[in-house]
């Protein structure tokens, strides 16, 4: 089996892959924001908003995650 590698190759993603990636940047994106405003709030001395986000991403995460997986197998071309 001849099999060449090409930067085009490598470039061309399905729009399953595409999807997976901007889910993986949306999600890091959000946690990155979230993280930040936590440790904002925190420093001024807003505990209550600051437990605010921290809860609302404890609930939003694993749910998201189950949403993505669901997500994935139900657009599986395979299935």
């Amino acid at each position: 089996m001849n099999t060449t590698v090409s930067i085009a190759g490598i470039l061309k993603v399905s729009p399953v892959v595409l999807g997976g990636y901007t889910l993986v940047l949306g999600a890091g994106a959000f946690l990155i924001t979230a993280a930040y405003l936590e440790r904002v709030f925190a420093k001024q001395s807003k505990i209550m908003i600051s437990e605010t986000i921290a809860g609302v991403v404890k609930i939003l995460l694993p749910l998201g995650f189950i949403a993505g997986l669901i997500y994935f197998v139900l657009s599986n071309p395979l299935l």
